[in-house]
Order: C-alpha cells, then sequence, then structure tokens
C-alpha cells in the first residue's frame, strides 16, 4: 500500500486545476440552461446540460474566433454563478454525514485515477491520437484534416455528419476560451466524469429503481469503483464511450420515471448517440427489452427470457467452438456470470425479471450478435471494448436488484440525519469506516494504465519538434502500422491510421499529413515511399523503437538520417523535381 498514488493525483489536479474549473462552469452552465430556475430531476438536467453544452459546441464550430471566445466565457462563467448559487445547496437524498462520505470516495476516487497521468506525456493508445486530430481539425480548423472514416458514422447507406462530437466539443470549448488545448486534456476530463457525472447520474438510476437511499450509494460506488472496467478504458483512449458509459445510466433514469414522456426519453438518446452510437444502442436495446416485456405481461416476458437465454448458449457456443482467443476474455467470463446472475434473479422473481436482467440480456444480445446496417457486417452491435466498459454497470444493478429481492435491512434503512442523534452517530461511524475502506484500497497502485498502451515518449516530442521546424509543407511523414492491419483494410477502414508507435501523433503535433505503411524488413525499398513524394519536398519516415517500429535502414542513397534522440529516428528523402512519383 502506497499513500503517495493520491499525492501525485493531486499534483495532477493542482496542474490541471484551472481547466477543470473550466470543464466545471460549462457543465454547469448546461444545468442551469436546462433548468431555467425550476426544481427538476437531477437525472434531467444533468443529461441534457451535457447534451446542450455539446450541441452549442457543434454549432459554433464555422463562428469567429473571438465570437466562440466570447460564448465560451459567458458559459464558464455563468456556469460558475449557477453553481455558486444553487447547486451546491441541493441535497441528493442522502444523510448528511453519509452524502459527506460519499463524495469523499468520489474524490479520493478522483486522485487515484489521476495518478498515473503525472507519468504521462501524451494520452495512451492510438484511439486517443485520432480524437485528438479530429478535435484540432474540426473544432479548431487546423491542418490536416482528418481521415474520412472519421467524419461520419456509416448507417447502412447513410452517413450522419458526426464522429464522437459530443465529446470532442468540450475540449473545444477550453480551447476556445484560450485555456489550451492539449491531449492529455482528453484523458484528464474523462478521469473528471468518471468520477463526478458517472456516480451521481448510476445513484439517481438506482433510486429510480426502487432502492434506498443508502443502497442507492453503495450501487454507484460498486459500479465505478469495484471492478477493472470502466476505468481501463483509459488506457484505450476510449474517451467518447466512457463519457457514454458515463451518461447512460441517465438515460435509464429518465426512462424509469413514470412521468417522463417517449419523445423526451429519445432526445436523450439522440444525445446520447453524439458521445458514442454504440452506448446510446445498448441503452436503446435495454429500454426496447423492459417495454417489451411490461407491455407484453409476465408469462410472455418469461417465456423471452428464456429464449433470450437459448440464443445466448447458441452464440457462445459457437464463439468456442472456433477457439477465437478472445473467448474466454469475452465470452466465457464476463458473460457467464452475466448469465448466471440472471438466471439467479430468475429464481428470485417468480413474477418476471426484472431491470437488471434486461440489462444484462441487452449486452449479451448485443455484444454476441452480428448488427447489419452498421457498416461492420462481420461484428456484433458491441465490440469487445464496449462490451466490457458496459459490463460494470449492467453487474452493478444486479447487486443491486439482488440486495432488494433478498430483503437486505439497508434497503429499508432511512437514512436521514434528522432521524435522531443516535441515527446520525450511527451513519456518521458508518460513512467513516466507508471513506477509510475506500482509503486504504487507493492506496495500492492504479490498475488502469497498462504500459503496452504508452506509445509517446519524451523522445518522441523531440522529433515531432523537429518535424515541426523543418519539415517543409506539403511534405508527407511516414508512419508504421502492424503488418496484420494490411489484410483488415479494406474491412475496417480505421485501420489504414492504425498506427504502431509515436508516430500516430504526428498530425496532431506537427500539423503535418501522414501515412501508414505496413511494418517489414526492407520497407525502405517500397514504391510508395517515392509515389508519396511531392516535388520539391521530401518524404519524411518515423522510426521508433519504443515501442518497435521500422527497423533502421542501412545506408540508402536517398534516405538522410537528419534526426536521432534515444529511441527515435527521423529520415527524410529529398523528392524530385520533375514530377511527382519519381524516384529521387
Amino acid at each position: 500500500m502506497n499513500w503517495s498514488y493520491l499525492l501525485a493525483g493531486g499534483q495532477v489536479l493542482k496542474a490541471w486545476g484551472l481547466w477543470l474549473t473550466g470543464l466545471l462552469g460549462l457543465i454547469a452552465a448546461g444545468v442551469g440552461l436546462v433548468a431555467r430556475g425550476r426544481k427538476r430531476e437531477p437525472e434531467f438536467v444533468l443529461v441534457f446540460g451535457i447534451v446542450l453544452v455539446a450541441a452549442l459546441g457543434w454549432l459554433a464550430r464555422p463562428l469567429l474566433a473571438r465570437i466562440r471566445w466570447a460564448l465560451a466565457w459567458l458559459l464558464i462563467l455563468g456556469g460558475w454563478a449557477y453553481w455558486l448559487r444553487r447547486v451546491w445547496r441541493r441535497e441528493l437524498g442522502l444523510g448528511h454525514p453519509l452524502k459527506l462520505a460519499w463524495f469523499a470516495i468520489n474524490g479520493l476516487g478522483l486522485l487515484w485515477v489521476l495518478a498515473p497521468a503525472q507519468t504521462l506525456v501524451l494520452p495512451p493508445y492510438v484511439d486517443a491520437a485520432i480524437h485528438a486530430w479530429h478535435i484540432r481539425a474540426t473544432f479548431l480548423h487546423l491542418p490536416p484534416p482528418p481521415p474520412e472514416f472519421v467524419r461520419g458514422l456509416s448507417l447502412g447507406p447513410w452517413r450522419v455528419p458526426f464522429y464522437h462530437s459530443g465529446f470532442h466539443t468540450f475540449p473545444a470549448w477550453l480551447a476556445w476560451a484560450g485555456l489550451g488545448f492539449h491531449p492529455m486534456s482528453l484523458l484528464i476530463s474523462t478521469a473528471f466524469v468518471l468520477a463526478g457525472v458517472y456516480p451521481v447520474l448510476l445513484y439517481r438510476l438506482a433510486r429510480r429503481l426502487g432502492s434506498s437511499s443508502v443502497l442507492a450509494a453503495l450501487t454507484a460506488v460498486v459500479g465505478v469503483w469495484a471492478f477493472r472496467t470502466p476505468l481501463y478504458g483509459l488506457t484505450w483512449g476510449k474517451f467518447p464511450a466512457l463519457w457514454g458509459v458515463a451518461l447512460a445510466p441517465g438515460v435509464l433514469a429518465l426512462a424509469a420515471r413514470p412521468k417522463t414522456r417517449g419523445w423526451i426519453v429519445g432526445l436523450g438518446l439522440v444525445g446520447l448517440a453524439g458521445f458514442h452510437a454504440r452506448v446510446a444502442l445498448w441503452v436503446a436495446g435495454v429500454l426496447g427489452l423492459w417495454a417489451w416485456a411490461r407491455w407484453m405481461g409476465p408469462l410472455t416476458a418469461r417465456r423471452g427470457f428464456w429464449f433470450a437465454v437459448a440464443v445466448y448458449f447458441a452464440f457462445a457456443g459457437q464463439t468456442l467452438f472456433e477457439q477465437s482467443p478472445l473467448a474466454v476474455r469475452f465470452v466465457a467470463w464476463p458473460a457467464g456470470i452475466g448469465l448466471a446472475a440472471l438466471l439467479l434473479l430468475r429464481l428470485l422473481r417468480p413474477r418476471g425479471p426484472g431491470f437488471a436482467v434486461w440489462a444484462w440480456a441487452g449486452l449479451i444480445g448485443l455484444g454476441l450478435g452480428p448488427l447489419p446496417g452498421l457498416g461492420w457486417p462481420s461484428q456484433p452491435g458491441l465490440d469487445r471494448p464496449v462490451f466490457e466498459l458496459l459490463a460494470p454497470l449492467a453487474t452493478a444493478l444486479v447487486w443491486n436488484e439482488l440486495a432488494r429481492e433478498l430483503g437486505l435491512g439497508i434497503t429499508r434503512a432511512r437514512a436521514r440525519s434528522s432521524t435522531g442523534l443516535a441515527a446520525s452517530i450511527a451513519y456518521g461511524l458508518a460513512g467513516g469506516l466507508a471513506v477509510l475502506g475506500a482509503g486504504i484500497g487507493f492506496g495500492y497502485k492504479p490498475f488502469w494504465l497498462n504500459p503496452a498502451t504508452i506509445l509517446a515518449q519524451e523522445d518522441d516530442l523531440m522529433a515531432q519538434a523537429f518535424l515541426r521546424r523543418e519539415a517543409e509543407r506539403p511534405g508527407v511523414v511516414v508512419i508504421a502500422r502492424p503488418p496484420e492491419a494490411q489484410a483488415d483494410a479494406d474491412q475496417a477502414p480505421a485501420m489504414q491510421l492504425w498506427g504502431h508507435d509515436g508516430g500516430v501523433w504526428v498530425p496532431v503535433l506537427t500539423g503535418l499529413a501522414v501515412h501508414t505503411l505496413p511494418i517489414y524488413d526492407a520497407w525502405w525499398q517500397d514504391p510508395l515511399l517515392w509515389d508519396l513524394c511531392p516535388p520539391y519536398a521530401s518524404v519524411w519516415v518515423y522510426v521508433d523503437r519504443a515501442p518497435p517500429g521500422f527497423p533502421p535502414p542501412p545506408e540508402v542513397p536517398w534516405l538522410r538520417l537528419a534526426f536521432a534522440w534515444e529511441n527515435v529516428q527521423v529520415y527524410q528523402g529529398p523528392c524530385a523535381s520533375e514530377r511527382p512519383g519519381q524516384r529521387p
């Protein structure tokens, strides 16, 4: 156990304090605009407040820079004025000692999550680079333009012009305000949302499903901090998916409220799709199953439940028969636990399956069944990372429902500070023990950062600063991609950019165009190198040995070593002046 992780997280929080203050102001501004001075449900104002700020950011893209600056500061300052006036006074329904303990646990969790960021110069994995590239090009209007596959989402023959734009707008707002755009802001903002927004919305969902305030608070703690995911998604760079996971309980809570109109839930699904379409697809599937069960009655719902179990076994058997290397991780382990929980809940609920059953049924069905029309005909509706990010949410709902079905006394407790001195002391002791237990847990090393996903180091920053200074436009930088990406490039266009090393950050940090080349020996003889040559310019090759990309070339007459620093080398190939495509 090492308490230095919390101290390291505090240093990261201090370094990003001004930026996070602006982010909190944006969220509070959205909440204030949606509430409009009225007392509304927390899940309603929080979900639609975040969606509203994202929509305003999307609409503000073509405006002049000074107008965007004024709008950004109007939102930030107005949000803080609203926060200081109203939000800080709002009670979440918990007794006072337990409310403080709940916020303390999530606050310590935020410090714990931020600790590994102190060792990073850029966010891990290639997904983070693609999102930073999109923000830089689409919202900050800086070259080079993003590739075609990140400009929209294919829905059968249609193309929707957004790519996780709900998430992209928040770093863009703060960049417009003059607070700067750094790729690490993507990771920092996502960690903040996971520790701040996600527990509140998961708490509200548990309350909507009939839990007491204490059990709902425990459900939120379990869903956020008890599993490797969703926090592990930070090392995958799945920031839009994590924002979607954080907002998903809010949309589900809206649907669970009896007085909510259908069009409001539909609007919430559309807003959620602006952050991540697959997460919105799962929420829509869960709500569809739940509505179908309520409409058809217990008997038909019970038959449908067993039919869903049979379908699961069919897909699981097919996957295991194919001996997929991901079968144990993707099917046998998480879905097996989910199926066991479904069967247990089925035995406990003789009158029909509950909400948690449909949460796992939707997860299993979309995670194991191909869904045509999404542009990935051979893939399921939920890919493996999104499946694993959503599994803790569905499992937390299972635990919540089990506790309520078993009739634990905590579900009937009334956690109010006005129940007397003895109750206040009891709740204070319970809250103190909870914070102590969380502090002991947060004393261990954060598990979410996988060193294998760290692509960029200090030497990459030095190399790309050299390229930014020396490379003339329209020069092209060639970066490495894994050899197996070539076979998948036709099925998944994203594989065309599936970089392998720190070179994936070249378009973000230098503004230069990039082209990927599979890693293989004698790459310097590939005709593509001189086919890419623009006249009177150069083609640059990015060689990184940590993680290993291109091997260093031998003495090649037309390739000159222009930069070398630790594990990174940059080679320059001057291009012919007669015509593009002529070998130098």
